[in-house]
């Protein structure tokens, strides 16, 4: 059973009473405790978390709360994690730890935690069949030849070197033959001799030096698509009906065939196994789903789905690919449905328009040490204001957790400690109160009131210092610190463009040791980048999924594709300054005073306005009383009110016969404003209609007419709001929720409204 003391209803969903369980006002660090007592409870996890930034914050917790050990095989821990997963053909470095993870949900240790982000719930992954039978153990002094093993390898995925620095690589030296297999955090050295397999040792790459002796190892393929006779066969056939169905031409058909004869294991998992099937084919049938902002998920997969046929089409236009979508991944309808028949404990920010039936789990969030310790007495002495908490959090009956990056840096803050007689424990126990020291990838901080928890990071724990950096007239900001980052992180160098990063990497020269970054370019070009200048690279800025190609070091690419931003630039500037003088001299409708009525629909929002709601919605009606066309942005996070400031504005101008659109860039967000309008204003005549994939099409083109003919006087809807088909004749208020989502021929589209 769990060892934490958590509240009643969450205590009984754990026990196993309750198909579903909703939570809210929480946040990553609750989710991770109760993802991590429902598998201390004996139950298997899955816990799906939106996107990349989400899941390194929970991937840090879980990692504090499990107290894995990261020295040990993956398949030998508590929690395993997928990361994003981008359309991308595969690799050793992209595969290497998936297919750790899927071996360790095949044969590790039940139960099991699972860490993903939801794009990994839209491809097409290996056959459970296939992890299973595609693995080999080896132990001290068992008869086999180095020869047998070398080809096992190959037909794997693996590639020879000279020596081994990365996974996915062999080597062999007379009887000794090193490899680097998933699922270890260091290669491994074979020592045969004759057709006795004498010795198994850890060893570390940059010194070659032994790290750990080994009585057994287990290798696994670095490829989705390990070669084998029968699996060749299997693929081909596949292929060909693929190309009876007309889904693939004969062309395409010859080069898959061409790669396989040629030895290539390289291969989607659902263009070469006809049973290539979805990653929950790999969760027993009991697992626990723990869904992370759980209304932002299906809009996540939507997008990966989108950033799959983007890949197909690009696949067809510049390499004349003419590949099936099915067969690289589902469909996002299927993917969105991937927890549905099983047990959920489902956590929501939001409850715009749904009945709110759960539990409350609020978290507090701190992001830096002013957060925690804001009194001006305590930012002027913030040791002493930091041991004085300690000591108080000390007294009471609760658990504070400070973490730190480093050993080192721990040690140095217990040693500052020395003589305050704190008691910091230095391993986490969950049913241990007090305080503890822990070394663990956490930067910010978390309070749960609820569980009489705090966690604190270095960044809150330690006040920043502001330190004023000369300019040297550059606008280019690099990154101040690494430990944040994930390998296959895309990351932007300063002077070389766009390249993945390959992990940190300790290396000695001569006889200075030190660490640094391995960027990897395109076309296997690897640059190692000191530590101590991270200052020249910072991290690549693009849509969620996307998948853009590397630079190549000493390429020319990236010099003319900075000289193209200059000139985009420039003519988005001239465009602007345009747009702007045509808005000053266009004039637009001028609003009346609000009236009575719209006094009656403000006191219908049935909470107290704050301060800064109330002066949104005043500079909203001063632009609404100005002949000038408005144009403004108003910025707040989720929770924070900007629906209300868009109702009382949309509400206004329907007061004074105009009509409004709402443009949405999900379904699910158009649903939820569609609703929450409707509950606001029907009772006042105001006509609501609703444009997007989820309404039918019969009812998509009464809405569509009735719009036309002024009889809908909010209209609110996706990008389907920006067909040609739809008109508004008379337009009062646009509004765009997450404007910066619209983009390309969205974007066009959007100036004949403005």
């Amino acid at each position: 059973m769990s060892r934490y003391s958590l509240p009643p209803q969450l205590a009984e969903f754990i026990r196993g009473r309750g198909e579903h369980l909703r939570v809210f006002k929480s946040g990553p660090a609750g989710q991770a405790v109760a993802a991590d007592a429902l598998l201390r409870s004996g139950c298997n996890v899955a816990l799906i978390a939106p996107g990349a930034s989400e899941y390194r914050e929970i991937k840090a917790l879980l990692r504090l709360f499990s107290g894995d050990d990261l020295n040990r095989p993956v398949w030998e821990r508590h929690w395993v994690s997928l990361g994003t997963h981008r359309p991308e053909f595969p690799s050793a470095r992209f595969w290497a730890e998936r297919m750790a993870v899927l071996h360790a949900l095949v044969h590790g240790s039940k139960p099991k935690g699972l860490l993903l982000t939801a794009d990994n719930l839209m491809p097409l992954w290996p056959s459970v069949e296939t992890v299973q039978s595609n693995f080999q153990t080896l132990q001290r002094g068992e008869e086999i030849s180095l020869e047998m093993v070398l080809e096992l390898l190959v037909c794997w995925g693996y590639e020879r070197r000279k020596m081994v620095a990365d996974v996915g690589e062999v080597a062999v030296r007379g009887d000794i033959l090193d490899i680097f297999p998933p699922g270890y955090g260091h290669p491994l050295r074979l020592e045969f001799f004759g057709d006795t397999l004498e010795q198994l040792r850890l060893f570390d790459a940059s010194s070659q030096r032994s790290r750990q002796k080994l009585e057994e190892v287990t290798l696994l393929p670095v490829t989705p698509t390990p070669q084998s006779e029968t699996r060749g066969s299997a693929a081909g056939g596949h292929w060909q009906e693929l190309r009876r169905t007309g889904e693939m031409g004969a062309v395409d058909e010859q080069e898959l065939r061409q790669a396989l004869d040629q030895g290539n294991s390289w291969f989607f998992p659902g263009m070469y196994d006809p049973e290539a099937g979805p990653l929950e084919a790999f969760l027993p049938p009991d697992a626990v789903c723990v869904l992370s902002s759980a209304e932002n998920l299906r809009q996540r997969v939507e997008e990966a789905g989108e950033a799959w046929r983007e890949f197909v089409e690009r696949q067809k236009r510049d390499q004349q690919r003419r590949w099936p979508l099915d067969a690289l991944c589902r469909g996002t309808d299927s993917a969105r449905n991937a927890w549905i028949d099983r047990r959920q404990l489902v956590f929501e920010d939001l409850t715009l328009g749904v009945e709110k039936n759960g539990l409350d789990l609020p978290e507090t969030r701190y992001a830096d040490f002013s957060d925690l310790f804001w009194k001006p007495d305590q930012a002027q002495r913030p040791w002493a204001a930091l041991v004085a908490a300690l000591k108080d959090w000390a007294r009471r009956d609760g658990q504070t957790v400070l973490c730190f990056r480093t050993e080192h840096s721990r040690s140095k803050f217990l040693s500052l400690l020395e003589g305050e007689n704190l008691g910091l424990a230095l391993e986490f126990v969950p049913d241990r109160r007090g305080l503890f020291a822990l070394v663990a990838p956490l930067a910010k901080g978390f309070e749960l009131p609820w569980l009489n928890m705090r966690l604190l990071g270095e960044d809150v724990i330690q006040p920043r210092r502001e330190t004023r950096v000369r300019s040297d007239g550059k606008r280019f900001q690099g990154l101040d610190r690494y430990d944040d980052l994930l390998e296959g992180d895309l990351l932007v160098h300063r002077d070389y463009g766009l390249a993945r990063f390959g992990g940190l990497q300790h290396l000695r020269t001569g006889e200075v040791e030190n660490d640094y970054l391995l960027l990897l370019f395109d076309g296997e070009d690897k640059l190692y980048l000191p530590a101590d200048r991270i200052k020249l690279v910072q991290r690549f800025k693009g849509p969620e999924g996307s998948s853009p190609a590397l630079d190549k070091l000493g390429g020319s690419r990236w010099s003319k594709t900075t000289a193209r931003v200059r000139k985009a630039l420039e003519k988005i500037a001239h465009e602007l300054v345009a747009m702007y003088a045509v808005r000053r001299v266009t004039k637009g409708f001028v609003y009346g005073d609000p009236g009575e009525m719209y006094h009656e629909f403000e006191s219908g929002f049935g909470f107290d306005a704050t301060p800064d709601q109330d002066k949104a919605v005043r500079e909203v009606f001063a632009d609404m009383e100005r002949p000038e066309p408005m144009d403004r942005l108003i910025c707040g996070d989720v929770g924070f009110g900007k629906t209300e400031v868009a109702l009382r504005a949309a509400f206004r101008a329907v007061v004074e016969g105009r009509q409004v659109a709402l443009l949405c860039p999900t379904t699910v967000l158009a649903e939820q404003h569609y609703q929450t309008f409707k509950k606001r204003m029907e009772p006042f005549g105001a006509n609501i209609g609703l444009l997007s994939r989820f309404v039918p099409p019969k009812r998509q083109k009464t809405v569509v007419a009735a719009a036309a003919r002024g009889e809908v006087d909010v209209l609110i809807g996706t990008h389907r709001l920006l067909s040609k088909d739809v008109e508004l004749p008379n337009l009062g208020l646009m509004i765009l929720d997450e404007e910066q989502r619209f983009g390309g021929k969205h974007k066009e589209r959007l100036k004949h409204y403005r």
